[in-house]
């Protein structure tokens, strides 16, 4: 239980033993023996809710807390953060980790608006000397720790990531990827002439695009000092800002200058093809092997690693319950979450491209390319949803997305 729900438990015991007095008090009589065990285990179980309450205290009072070098420092708290700019006060924000927040965006070569600015890329280090690891409330929270940045598990909110995308952070000014066509070789006599194998570079370029979202807190959550309140406050700003940037990614729509393109922008599907890209049709074993086919093709080696299906929730539903071949219970998403041996991962971020088609990816994503420049932006603004009751929290960031090789992937419209 959190320290709220103990807190609640315990003033709820309370308030039942005061209603039991309240009316031996009113009727003037003494406790009943169903009365008198009652309030003997109402206050029994307080007794262990209190014990309870001091160990998660005592915890919390250690987790407030990091050693770097040596030195105490206060732990991290974006709640803490947001609740000193609402009421006006600064002292906190000159947290270390704030600090770092402002140096990555200052190295980035980006100003920030906000009073809060969060790094990405960095990362403390909890040290304590153990008693016993394995032992519960005997040393076993006292081992040492590694403790990542608040944001520092952002790029884990995507399917992009599990996919095997290659993300770049602290990324300054505008970025590119060089690209070899590769070498080539022949046949010669034993004194015939050597002919030249070099090939061309080309690049692909990304630049800082920014993202900005807003959430809205109540000033009662904003009281909460738990950790699931924490956690839950920055799963919201992950989650306003991943699914974005993975929406744009997967999406239809054109690359612009404040947006990357859409994967599956400017396509034109071909009905009842297989081995390719770009086919249309029902969810069939030929059209999902056809994709990986098409990639090999192209002298593309797959990296297993990195390669993978992307497919919506619906034609998830579809791999799983349509047969490889006829008259067989072999089907083409397998038991362990496969397609042919690749991972399949599953995101309602793969658009609809038709009345009854979704888009279907096969791809070795560590061609996918996305970039991020500076850290998190916040800024808190505790006025425009007051008559509310509410806080609401701006966030600014800047990512770009682009495909180092367009044989990388082949795409499908299946049913």
């Amino acid at each position: 239980m959190t320290k709220l729900e103990l807190r609640n438990q315990i003033r709820t015991n309370e308030l039942e033993i005061a209603k039991i007095s309240d009316l031996l008090e009113v009727e003037k009589r003494k406790a009943s023996a169903v009365e008198n065990i009652t309030i003997e285990n109402l206050k029994a179980d307080n007794k262990e809710l209190q014990k309870e309450l001091e160990k998660v205290e005592v915890q919390e009072a250690r987790n407030a807390t990091v050693i770097t070098n040596g030195q105490k420092e206060e732990r991290f708290s974006l709640l803490k953060a947001v609740r000193e700019v609402a009421e006006g006060r600064m002292d906190y924000l000159t947290h270390p980790t704030i600090k770092a927040g402002m140096e990555e965006m200052r190295k980035s070569g980006f100003g920030y608006t906000g009073q809060i600015v969060l790094p990405v890329g960095t990362e403390e280090v909890e040290t304590r000397t153990g008693i016993n690891a394995g032992t519960t409330n005997y040393g076993a929270e006292i081992v040492q720790i590694t403790k990542f940045n608040l944001l520092g598990a952002l790029r884990a909110c995507t399917v992009l990531a599990d996919a095997g995308a290659t993300f770049l952070t602290g990324l300054v000014n505008n970025g590119s990827t060089p690209i070899y066509a590769g070498s080539s070789a022949a046949w010669a006599s034993e004194t015939g002439a050597s002919t030249a194998g070099a090939s061309t570079f080309s690049k692909v370029d990304i630049s800082p695009k920014r993202i900005t979202t807003y959430i809205d807190i109540s000033k009662r959550f904003l009281l909460q000092d738990s950790i699931g309140a924490e956690a839950l406050l920055v799963a919201d700003i992950q989650k306003a800002i991943m699914v974005l940037l993975e929406a744009t990614i997967l999406g239809t729509a054109a690359g612009t200058a404040t947006q990357p393109a859409g994967v599956f922008y400017n396509t034109t599907f071909t009905a009842g093809g297989t081995n390719g890209n770009l086919i249309s049709g029902t969810t069939t074993w030929a059209n999902v092997v056809g994709l990986e086919s098409y990639v090999l093709t192209q002298n593309k080696p797959i990296n297993m690693a990195t390669a993978a299906y992307l497919v919506h929730p619906s034609i998830n539903g579809v791999m799983k319950t349509t047969a490889k071949a006829s008259n067989q219970a072999i089907f083409i998403k397998d038991v362990n979450g496969a397609v042919n041996g690749y991972k399949t991962l599953v995101t309602s971020n793969m658009p609809s491209l038709g009345s009854s088609t979704k888009a279907t990816m096969f791809a070795d994503f560590s061609d996918l390319v996305i970039g991020q420049w500076g850290g998190i932006d916040l800024t808190v603004d505790p006025y425009s949803q007051a008559v509310n009751g509410n806080i609401r929290i701006i966030a600014n960031v800047y990512f770009d997305a682009a495909w180092r090789r367009t044989v990388s992937y082949a795409l499908a419209a299946l049913k």
